[in-house]
């Protein structure tokens, strides 16, 4: 029985149908209504009553109880003589003014991070499993596992394995942990990418076969091969290219995500290939009067760095000198790179994205005047520090 259930049904409404103006019922009934109104406080949404337990309980586990009245009854016999409605009413009063409400802590788990190292290990690679499930990979393009789809034997081996060596880096000390148990994690995470995607980029049939289709491939195409959308990283694709040896919930969930975008472009340019025909060539991307133009993400850098500020109304007029012509995609590089703790962090992915970003700050010093170098030149320093991690 619900909580409201149970006050719609004891509480004054009900008894003043009695006609019974006792003083003494007056008080029980306050008394009651007091108690009562003080549980409803907590959580009015989630209490129930449990009648066979006699007791409050809580449907979300958020909230306990003790010293409930075990020798209350809730369906107690009385008429409608005032002494045995006292009785009555005053077992109902004493079950309420014995429950103790407490407010129970939500315990929060924390996302340890841990580095593992075996794929630096030869022998791992030669193991009967890591070789099963790249030969799955390289044959079929991913590995299939609930529906789900891993682009990576190091993450397929990763899930597969019960007990892994992995440095705790908060005790400090080599621990083990067992991959499985962050499957979950990027399963979930994979089925949000695909929603994600059909919400926000499915075309529909006038867009693929319209004016439009050319504009919604390279679209798509600078997503997945090209912009910038999690860590170092560039496209949604880098799934297919990268694994983390730095383990959080938290970062196999991104690996998820974008695993769950790129199946359903996948499946997107496989269904229509004709229209995808061109999707992996970035031809429409050369610019034939510039080959060694920079990229977006060297110049928003290389911006910081010299203290010119970019904004929405000037990032077109920007981008324009440097033979680019999207102000909005140099406006998200340059706000990723503005505070120096975003430019000096390590992406925490692996080593590979972690060269990658020392590369790219390694080739904007050399575009600086020298009077802007030495602050590049010591953050990139800072980056590298991070290498040693691994």
């Amino acid at each position: 029985m619900e909580l409201n259930s149970f006050i719609e049904k004891y509480r004054i409404t009900k008894w003043d149908s009695y006609n019974d103006t006792s003083e003494k019922i007056i008080d029980v009934k306050e008394k009651i209504n007091h108690w009562v109104n003080l549980v409803l406080e907590y959580n009015k949404d989630f209490l129930f009553l449990d009648i066979k337990n006699r007791m409050i309980a809580s449907l979300s586990d958020e909230l306990i109880f003790t010293n409930e009245d075990s020798s209350f009854m809730f369906g107690y016999k009385f008429d409608h003589y005032c002494e045995q409605k006292i009785i009555f009413h005053r077992k109902q009063l004493d079950l309420l003014g014995n429950l103790e409400v407490i407010p129970q802590q939500k315990e929060i788990k924390k996302d340890t991070k841990f580095v593992i190292n075996i794929f630096e290990n030869s022998e791992v690679r030669e193991t009967s499993d890591y070789i099963n499930i790249k030969n799955l990979i390289e044959s079929n393009g991913s590995f299939i596992y609930d529906n789900v789809k891993i682009y990576t034997p190091e993450l397929g081996y990763f899930f597969y394995k019960k007990s892994l060596t992995a440095y705790d880096c908060d005790k400090k000390e080599d621990t083990l942990i067992a991959g499985i148990d962050y499957l979950d994690t990027y399963i979930k995470a994979y089925k949000e990418g695909e929603q994600f995607f059909e919400i926000e980029y499915k075309p529909s049939t006038n867009i693929l076969y319209g004016e439009n289709a050319n504009s919604y491939v390279e679209n798509i195409h600078n997503n997945y091969f090209h912009v910038n959308h999690y860590g170092a990283n560039e496209g949604w694709n880098f799934v297919k290219n990268s694994y983390s040896l730095t383990i959080k919930h938290e970062i196999i969930s991104q690996f998820g995500y974008y695993a769950g975008i790129v199946n359903k472009v996948d499946e997107l340019v496989e269904k229509h290939f004709t229209i995808f025909k061109k999707f992996d060539k970035c031809e429409h991307n050369i610019d034939l009067h510039s080959e060694n133009k920079l990229k977006i993400k060297q110049i928003a850098l290389k911006l910081v760095y010299e203290n010119v500020t970019v904004t929405k109304e000037n990032s077109n007029e920007i981008i324009k000198k440097y033979g680019h012509n999207s102000g909005h995609k140099l406006k998200l590089e340059y706000d990723k790179f503005f505070r120096t703790v975003d430019r000096t962090a390590d992406p925490d992915i692996s080593p590979k994205v972690l060269k990658n970003k020392i590369e790219l700050f390694e080739s904007v010093i050399d575009l600086l005047e020298d009077k802007y170098k030495q602050k590049a030149i010591d953050e990139c320093k800072t980056l590298k520090l991070h290498l040693s991690k691994y």
